[in-house]
């Protein structure tokens, strides 16, 4: 196991992606690389001290939750004292992938990980996370918290029909649509039904002012994330990675077409910015350049804070009506195999997903959380349709791409993508180049 996590992160210091399965932090600090100090293993309601380590992701608002769910652990485990060891701020999935294996290898590993799908792969592939199966089986409390969560969500985070991490949270992508332009535009709110050619129509409709000038605004943009440069792929029902996730797909018409029809919105139709790296879309939005753009849950607090409340939301357009569907991220919990006290660690994610705990997420307006009850108590009066952010996942969603190689996945698409959308041209021949590179990179893993 040391030997494949060596290689691994040998290769990760080479590399650097971006991406967003969910909302980032708002404070930057570092984790540090203290693991489990527990002893020998105890059972889950032994009066003997344990000391847990969790490594975590996320804000200063997931850090209270998180401290007010070991809370009332607490009162149920008086001798359980949890830390939580959480990486905030601006770290990237990849950094924060690299941390906990750099963790593991030098002997620190925590007892427990939160971990977005971007990383749940190469974790298995590296043999370093616990399967869950058996302990689901054999808790009635979790089958019940199961009851109310799409399957979906527990099927993307199992591998070869395997469940490596209990979800917690995740992120629907869809329509963020300012509902001021539209009624001064003279359009309708957007179609459940609508295919690209409505949808290019809308964003015409809906840019205004002259280029490069304060007044300019555009009727479509989105960020420059994985996830969000695999939203028209998915429409078209094809994806930029084979079903398996373990070979390129860039070969695929369909995806040329797709990453096609972003250019042609770009330089033919002129409704959409050209992509900078780093380009936040939320915040574009927010601030009036953008009529419509792509965004998750974890937008909407940020946006009413700024006292933002001339939009509402709707279904992204899917272009192939038979495969095309929308797409979602998730992050789940899952018990390190060094960990001493495996039995423990679970009653240490049933409190993490109980129904207390996701409340709290729902309330706290980053992500959604997984259950669907606690997602009804949001009763948001802005965005009106707030409910699509959860009944997406009904709607033929599929889990981001997200293979072993993650970190040269996204190297890759990133680098190839800037470089079709630079100019108008056919982007054909530039993802022909893509395709190798990437297959390339999944035939090394052989």
């Amino acid at each position: 196991m040391k030997k494949r996590i060596l290689c691994f992160l040998l290769s990760a210091t080479m590399l650097a992606s971006i991406t967003a399965c969910s909302g980032g932090g708002d404070s930057s600090s570092a984790p540090s690389d203290a693991g489990s100090s527990a002893g020998e293993s105890q059972p889950a309601d032994s009066s003997e001290p344990v000391d847990l380590t969790v490594l975590n992701w996320g804000s200063d608002i997931d850090v209270k939750i998180n401290e007010d769910a070991y809370a009332r652990l607490k009162e149920k485990y008086p001798n359980v004292t949890v830390k939580d060891n959480f990486v905030t701020g601006t770290a990237t999935w990849s950094e924060y992938i690299t941390k906990l294996l750099t963790m593991i290898g030098s002997g620190n590993s925590p007892d427990m990980v939160m971990m977005a799908i971007e990383g749940v792969r190469q974790l298995i592939d590296n043999d370093v996370v616990m399967p869950l199966d058996d302990r689901i089986a054999d808790d009635k409390d979790m089958q019940a918290v199961l009851d109310d969560i799409s399957p979906r969500l527990v099927e993307a985070l199992a591998v070869d029909g395997k469940t490596y991490f209990f979800p917690n949270s995740w992120n629907s992508i869809v329509l963020y649509y300012n509902t001021k332009m539209f009624a001064d535009a003279g359009l309708d709110a957007p179609p459940a039904d609508w295919d690209w050619d409505t949808f290019r129509e809308y964003a015409k409709q809906l840019t205004t002012g002259e280029d490069n000038s304060e007044d300019k605004v555009y009727g479509f943009g989105m960020s420059t994330y994985s996830i969000f440069m695999t939203l028209f792929p998915f429409s078209n029902g094809t994806s930029t990675l084979t079903d398996d996730q373990l070979g390129s797909n860039l070969s695929d018409p369909k995806v040329a077409e797709a990453f096609q029809t972003i250019n042609d919105m770009i330089y033919v139709d002129g409704s959409m910015p050209m992509p900078e790296q780093g380009m936040d879309a939320a915040q574009l939005f927010s601030a009036g350049r953008l009529a419509m753009t792509a965004v998750g849950p974890n937008s909407v607090q940020n946006m009413l804070t700024a006292n933002f409340t001339d939009w509402d939301v709707a279904y992204l357009p899917i272009q192939d009506k038979e495969n095309g569907s929308h797409i979602f991220g998730v992050t789940g919990y899952g018990i390190l195999k060094d960990t001493k006290n495996p039995d423990m660690c679970w009653e240490v994610i049933k409190e993490l997903v109980s129904s207390e705990t996701q409340t709290a997420v729902a309330s706290a307006g980053v992500s959604n959380p997984v259950s669907r009850t606690a997602f009804e108590t949001r009763n948001l009066e802005v965005p009106k349709n707030w409910k699509i952010f959860y009944d997406a996942i009904d709607q033929n969603s599929r889990c981001l791409p997200a293979p072993i190689n993650d970190s040269e996945y996204e190297e890759i698409l990133f680098r190839y993508y800037y470089e079709m959308m630079n100019t108008k041209q056919d982007v054909s021949p530039i993802l022909a180049q893509a395709d190798a590179e990437l297959q390339a990179s999944f035939d090394e893993l052989k």
